[in-house]
């Protein structure tokens, strides 16, 4: 739950993506290894996590990607 809100604050969205990254990866080992199951709904969520953090991040490391306003003097 707390990555799910967390990904809705700018600021810490590319972090909760990346903790999501790095617990359905856990899920996926988990269902593989100790439940001996095929771990599908796992791996769409982990697709999905891994792409909105590769977004947050790119867009964090490019200034956010909104134009700042240019003040005139």
């Amino acid at each position: 739950m707390a990555g799910a809100l967390g990904l809705l604050v700018s600021r810490l969205a590319r972090y909760a993506a990346l903790g999501l990254v790095v617990l359905l990866t856990g899920a996926v080992v988990t269902n593989l290894v100790i439940l001996r199951t095929w771990p599908l709904s796992a791996l769409v969520l982990l697709a999905v996590a891994a792409l909105v953090a590769v977004v947050r991040w790119r867009r964090a490391s490019a200034g956010s990607g909104r134009p700042r306003s240019v003040k005139p003097r």
